[in-house]
């Protein structure tokens, strides 16, 4: 399955941390629930930091390196630091819907974005997120991607392509880093996790990508570092 020039949104009830390579393992966790976010003791789950002024969270995002948590909930992107103030910087995203499926189709395998985009920073984080949008408005994820823009390299030859020979899921290539030139624009390709998901008749597929420093989870905890 290979995605040109869109973005798609992972939404439901995922949890993903980033925590820097040999960082010590966790002493809390963050938990997302219908009343907003928890944080809670690893070790006897004592209650340490409520956030409710955001109610039927549906995602909930850490980094622990930059102190942002992000909440998604009611389709609103939320920022806080991790002391549970919001924050009033919020990332710019792009969404693509389409239109309600005449048919079912399955989405199994691989998965790749390609972007070509520009920013004000030298390096940004990039997340693509696809869901599966019922009739009912809700999105329910099905796959994220992320990328650093200053790793926008592909090795051709360990990546993974189709029969028309275009790279589903692309081997990115760490060894150099290369930052933009701000304001420069270049393309990039993001890896999906991948994909398995038949989206039913009538429901709709979301893209959303967003350039921040976050991280998607699906329901469940996740410790943060």
């Amino acid at each position: 399955m290979r995605i040109l020039r869109a973005s798609f949104t992972i939404l439901g009830l995922l949890l993903v941390v980033i925590r820097p390579a040999g960082a010590a393992p966790s002493s809390f966790l963050w938990v997302a629930d219908s009343e907003g976010a928890l944080k809670l003791s690893a070790q006897d789950g004592t209650q340490l930091l409520t956030i409710s002024d955001v109610q039927q969270a549906k995602a909930l995002a850490v980094d622990p390196g930059r102190g942002t948590l992000w909440l998604y909930a009611q389709r609103t992107l939320v920022a806080y630091d991790l002391a549970g103030n919001r924050q009033l910087a919020q990332p710019l995203s792009l969404s693509y819907t389409s239109s309600p499926l005449t048919s079912p189709l399955i989405a199994a395998g691989p998965a790749s974005l390609d972007l070509r985009l520009s920013s004000s920073a030298p390096e940004s984080a990039l997340w693509a997120v696809i869901s599966d949008e019922w009739p009912d408005g809700s999105s329910h994820p099905v796959a994220a991607g992320r990328l650093l823009s200053a790793y926008p390299g592909v090795i051709a030859s360990k990546s993974l392509s189709d029969s028309q020979g275009d790279i589903v899921q692309p081997y990115g290539d760490y060894s150099v880093k290369s930052d933009a030139a701000p304001l420069s624009e270049r393309p990039y390709q993001l890896e999906f996790w991948p994909i398995g998901n038949r989206f039913q008749k009538g429901h709709r597929i979301r893209l959303v990508v967003l350039g921040a420093s976050a991280a998607w989870l699906v329901e469940g905890t996740v410790p943060s570092a």
